[in-house]
């Protein structure tokens, strides 16, 4: 007889699904889900016209990570970003609210504004010893990061959890463009996404968050951090590399584990009545996957009442290789018109001078969720 909880030699992969705390507690968030699948809206959440009446409520915390691993740089132009990073900050900017870019891996004065006039705060994000996301940090991290399989989308899942600890507010991922300026006055919440079977473990997303600090939701995100950690770095000694779910997923890569899984976990199991959840259509993910069809032509719109885009994998690469090139009367053209008129001005610019490298490396380590 094998170990308790470990596969056989030549047990089947459909054998092999509790090889690991990781594997076992993906299987029965699963099952969470289709108990509780009928609590997740399908219409949109009403947006108050006036300002969320809190403090700091309605500010937007963006997160520039890894700056560190662009290529070596010292110094970057949020023009080098991708396109749709662009578009991201201004449609934020542009509903007035504050907008702070938090960065890594850049001294303070290392990344300029050349997009917004100003309009956008810059500040370095330190993690702060006698906090409680802080003391973590300092007790688990190694040379300014965390050792851990795919360290930098681990580290921006932590990251935003630290600021929302700290400061309260939405956090939001570069990626994703506000089409409506009154989702900051919106009610604390998350999204959900169109996840299938392969991910229903991860039906909702930590892509647009919003609560204040005192949020019992944001306790249960910290708890639920340390819970998924410890399965998170044991996996693969739990498993001795050998398991692998039944379906089309390499568990062993693990993505989303400390990030969409663990937002839909924490959900589940903290019920904070407080904090809503945005149906997919909300943030223009309906269907899922979002559509690469909405750089082609106007013939694919965005289903239902979007208050934002979050782009997916292939439309975000879509839009950063196409640039001049994309068809000016597609669905995102005209959506980048409405919402980033001055990104779209410098991207069908024959003169845009930008950095493709640059814009291709933050592409490739920021688009890494399924």
């Amino acid at each position: 007889m094998g170990d308790a909880g470990r596969p056989e030699q030549g047990d089947s992969p459909s054998n092999c699904e509790s090889c690991s705390r990781m594997a076992t507690t993906i299987s029965e968030l699963k099952h969470m889900v289709d108990e509780h699948s009928r609590e997740f809206p399908e219409q949109p959440l009403p947006l108050p016209d006036t300002p969320d009446p809190r403090e700091g409520m309605t500010d937007i915390h963006f997160g520039l990570l890894p700056g560190y691993q662009v290529l070596g740089k010292t110094s970057i132009k949020l023009s080098e970003l991708p396109w749709v990073y662009q578009c991201g900050i201004e449609s934020a900017v542009q509903t007035g609210s504050t907008v702070t870019l938090w960065h890594r891996g850049f001294e303070q004065g290392d990344v300029h504004d050349d997009i917004t006039g100003g309009r956008l705060k810059l500040q370095q994000h330190q993690f702060q010893m006698g906090t409680q996301t802080g003391d973590w940090w300092f007790a688990h991290s190694v040379n300014e990061t965390l050792a851990c399989p795919n360290a930098e989308v681990t580290v921006s899942d932590y990251i935003r959890q630290d600021i929302l600890q700290r400061f309260g507010g939405i956090y939001m991922d570069l990626d994703v463009i506000i089409l409506d300026d009154r989702l900051p006055h919106g009610p604390d919440g998350i999204p959900a996404q169109r996840a299938n079977d392969v991910w229903k473990d991860q039906a909702l997303v930590g892509n647009y968050l919003k609560y204040p600090t005192s949020s019992r939701f944001g306790q249960c995100m910290f708890d639920m951090w340390q819970l998924h950690w410890d399965a998170y770095i044991h996996h693969h000694d739990e498993c001795d590399d050998g398991c692998q779910f039944s379906e089309a997923r390499d568990l062993n890569k693990q993505w989303g584990f400390m990030g969409p899984t663990l937002v839909t976990h924490a959900y589940l199991s903290c019920k904070d009545e407080s904090v809503s959840v945005y149906p997919p259509s909300a943030f223009g993910n309906d269907p899922w996957p979002c559509n690469q069809n909405l750089v082609e032509n106007d013939k694919f719109p965005l289903k239902g009442n979007a208050y934002a885009l979050h782009t997916c994998h292939e439309l975000a690469y879509a839009v950063d290789d196409l640039g001049e090139n994309m068809n000016r009367s597609s669905t995102m053209a005209n959506l980048m018109q409405d919402r980033c008129p001055n990104t779209m001005m410098r991207m069908y610019s024959p003169n845009a001078a930008r950095n493709k490298q640059v814009s291709r490396r933050l592409l490739d380590y920021s688009l890494m969720h399924p």
